[in-house]
């Protein structure tokens, strides 16, 4: 996630949080337990990995054409995972465990 985007939503770097997809249906979709990693991405966008994030992708939206899951553009929120608190960032674990 882009740093600014962190630090506005109260998170920290190498903190572990929930995420939620955001469709307006019956089912709940959420991914438990990611650590959050700071990364010179663009402001608003955040990157996960497949096929753990496939459980926030809404299989009846598709792409207009294609028909694939719309696994691009798919909307989610962050919360801080429950009973997890901030983690010692990535590069300071990495130089204090050698």
């Amino acid at each position: 996630m882009n740093p600014e985007d962190i630090a506005d939503l109260d998170l920290t770097d190498g903190q572990l949080v929930d995420i939620r997809s955001d469709y307006h249906d019956e089912t709940e979709r959420v991914l438990r337990g990611l650590r959050v990693v700071s990364y010179p991405t663009s402001r608003g966008c955040a990157a996960a990995y497949y096929p753990e994030a496939n459980v926030l992708v809404p299989m009846n939206h598709v792409a207009e054409g294609s028909n694939t899951p719309i696994s691009k553009a798919v909307i989610v929120r962050l919360e801080p995972s429950p009973g997890h608190t901030a983690r010692i960032p990535v590069a300071a674990a990495e130089t204090t465990s050698q």
